[in-house]
């Protein structure tokens, strides 16, 4: 199935891909993270695990911590 995506993208087609998968997303030229509905990454791919997030903001961190600390 990436095959096939990564085909029609190269043909000039605009492919919005939707996923948890972070092996997935790694695949992409660009990615936006969100968390908690919000935008908190967008730019290129990189490991999750290297990305910058805004400043207080970690999709990773549990949505109850976060709220707990007045971030979000």
């Amino acid at each position: 199935m990436l095959d096939f995506l990564q085909r029609l993208h190269k043909e000039g087609n605009t492919i919005v891909l939707i996923t948890h998968d972070n092996s997935i997303a790694a695949e992409a030229q660009r990615i936006i993270r969100l968390a908690d509905g919000r935008i908190v990454y967008d730019g290129p791919s990189v490991p999750a695990d290297q990305v910058q997030y805004a400043e207080g903001v970690h999709p990773m961190q549990p949505p109850a911590r976060r709220y707990a600390e007045g971030v979000g």
